[in-house]
C-alpha cells in the first residue's frame, strides 16, 4: 500500500459512456482490499475531454488520485458533496462516509483513507484516446505519469477500433 511506502495493484478502466463499464468496475470493486475511483471526471459534466480546454485539469485530477492526494481537488470535492454517486460507488469509502459524512470532503482524511488499499481501480468515461498514451498502456495511460504504473490498463473495443490507426496507438492490439 502507499502508506507503507508500497505500491498498489492498479487497474484503469478508459471507454465511452453505455459500454458496460459501470458493471466491470462494480466487479473490480468487490474485490476486497480495493479502492473505487467512480468516473473522476464527473465534475466536467456531459463531454469528451481530447485537449484544451480540459485536458491538463483532467489527467492532473486522475494522477493525484492514482496517488491518494485529494489535495487541491477543490472542483471533484465540491461536485461530490451534491453528487454522492460519485463516492457511493467506493463501497469502503461509503461505509465511512454514511456514519462521518464530514470526512468524505476533508482531502487528508481521503488521501490517507485511500493510501491504505492494496488495490485501486478506475473508471473513466470522459477522457478520450488521444489523451491516453495507447502505447505503453501498462506502465502509464499518459506520457507525464511515469510514476504511476499501471498493471491494467482496459479499453473499450469499439473505442480501440475506431482509433486503431492514431499513431500512439500502433503496435497494440486487443484480442
Amino acid at each position: 500500500t502507499l502508506s507503507t511506502g508500497g505500491r498498489p495493484l492498479r487497474n484503469i478502466i478508459i471507454t465511452t459512456w453505455r459500454s458496460g463499464s459501470t458493471f466491470l468496475g462494480d466487479i473490480m470493486n468487490a474485490i476486497p482490499g480495493n479502492y473505487y475511483h467512480y468516473e473522476p471526471l464527473l465534475h466536467f459534466g456531459i463531454v469528451q475531454i481530447r485537449g484544451p480546454p480540459y485536458g491538463d485539469e483532467a489527467v492532473k485530477t486522475l494522477k493525484k488520485l492514482l496517488n491518494c492526494d485529494y489535495t487541491d481537488l477543490d472542483n471533484y470535492l465540491a461536485f461530490g458533496q451534491t453528487h454522492v454517486y460519485l463516492f457511493t460507488h467506493n463501497k469502503r469509502l461509503w461505509d465511512v462516509c454514511e456514519l462521518h459524512q464530514k470526512y468524505c470532503w476533508d482531502p487528508t482524511f481521503l488521501s490517507e483513507f485511500c493510501k491504505l488499499f492494496p488495490f485501486q481501480s478506475m473508471k473513466v468515461v470522459r477522457l478520450r484516446l488521444e489523451l491516453a498514451n495507447c502505447a505503453n498502456t501498462l506502465n502509464s495511460i499518459y506520457s507525464d505519469w511515469a510514476n504511476i504504473p499501471l498493471d491494467t490498463c482496459i479499453l473499450n473495443k469499439f473505442i480501440w477500433i475506431s482509433n486503431e490507426k492514431l499513431s500512439l496507438c500502433v503496435g497494440i492490439r486487443l484480442t
